[in-house]
């Protein structure tokens, strides 16, 4: 490490970032005695283990609404979970269909927006709310991307997790001391979508330690909620169960490489805007994220993108952005050296393809249009 740079905790990150291996030993790189299969299966088992995903039935679906819109038939659902308000979800499809449908887990983003969950990259109607459409504006390129996948012929399902949209945490059911501790405000929850996201942010480290005290962690709660919906869609007639991939931009990139460790139902995988390597977040980058991302004890045994490499050897891509404010970029080109090299010594180098593109932290229409092909190709 080079003493002029600045971290985030001067030279206590420094120290810490000092306690990750300098090979992890559950990494694919550094095994010699086993095969990619064997190596495989002890690494999903210690993912499994830190992760300490909680395990949720398969819940009864209910269709709250069916409408034509943009080309698509869209489907407005609904199923409960064992704690929180009722999750929500969209299932698209084009309306004139033939055969069984390609399908695409649409994972949503963080945005510091929790308002809105699955309603940022979908749209439902006409006129579309304006901050819907300012928020797409800014990360998206002005293009609702789970319409535009589903036109290519695809089955998306878009749901939101906890605690975003329909899953968020309500105000009026948190103590009013919890409030006016947090925000060190008014008692009185105020209805505007600043003072929400406000809210939402300062909850984050509450919901954190309630998490992680009662044994599981964050990341753990969310990949089981994105496994029931990985079920509600490769359960739909219309779609064909052995050709489903997801695709998400941000804490939705994040999303998929926890979700895509974590199951063999996925056979094509893109991860927009979220890779880097454990040691960039103690340095430099923990303070520009969300707790959702943090998996104790996980980083002793291997690296973020060694995560990712459980995906392998199915089709996975990754795209960054040069000037993401969120990633350094030479830890995010070290997370690329070690995908790629994974990707060879199992002999699929093919079937990985990581992309970099100007501009700042967003999903811009040439990365979803690059993500597309790739999702078109493989599934």
């Amino acid at each position: 490490m080079d003493s002029s740079d600045t971290f985030l905790l001067n030279d206590f990150s420094r120290f810490l970032g000092e306690q990750l291996p300098v090979s992890p030993p559950s990494s694919f790189l550094h095994s010699k005695d086993c095969s990619f299969d064997e190596w495989k299966k002890v690494g999903k088992e210690i993912f499994k283990t830190y992760i300490k995903s909680p395990s949720f039935n398969t819940p009864c679906v209910e269709s709250l609404w069916i409408r034509e819109f943009d080309g698509l038939s869209i489907e407005k659902l609904s199923w409960t979970l064992p704690f929180g308000p009722a999750t929500e979800a969209y299932f698209l499809k084009p309306v004139n269909y033939k055969g069984l449908l390609r399908g695409i887990l649409g994972l949503h983003d963080h945005g510091h927006n929790k308002i809105l969950g699955k309603s940022k990259i979908v749209r439902i109607e006409d006129p579309t709310p304006q901050h819907i459409l300012k928020y797409q504006e800014e990360m998206y390129g002005k293009r609702a991307w789970a319409n535009e996948i589903a036109k290519r012929g695809f089955a998306v399902l878009v749901h939101d997790v906890y605690p975003f949209e329909s899953r968020r945490v309500m105000p009026q059911e948190i103590p009013n001391e919890v409030i006016s501790t947090l925000m060190g405000a008014s008692l009185e929850p105020q209805e505007s979508e600043q003072w929400y996201n406000r809210f939402a942010y300062h909850m984050e480290s509450l919901i954190a330690k309630s998490i992680f005290t009662a044994g599981t962690t964050w990341p753990g709660i969310t990949v089981a909620e994105d496994l029931v919906a990985l079920q509600i869609l490769s359960q739909r007639d219309e779609v064909d169960s052995s050709r489903i991939g997801c695709c998400g931009i941000s804490l939705g990139g994040l999303r998929a490489t926890y979700l895509s460790s974590s199951t063999e139902s996925l056979k094509a995988t893109v991860s927009a805007g979220f890779i880097t390597t454990w040691n960039d977040f103690i340095l430099h980058k923990a303070l520009s994220h969300t707790w959702m991302y943090t998996i104790p004890l996980l980083p002793s045994f291997m690296d973020f993108p060694d995560i990712l490499s459980l995906a392998a050897p199915n089709p996975l891509m990754v795209l960054s952005c040069i000037d993401d404010e969120l990633f350094t970029l030479s830890e995010v080109k070290k997370a690329e050296k070690i995908l790629r090299d994974v990707y060879e010594k199992v002999g699929y180098s093919n079937q990985f393809s990581h992309r970099y593109y100007e501009g700042s932290h967003r999903f811009s229409i040439d990365m979803q249009e690059d993500a597309f092909r790739w999702l078109e190709r493989w599934l």
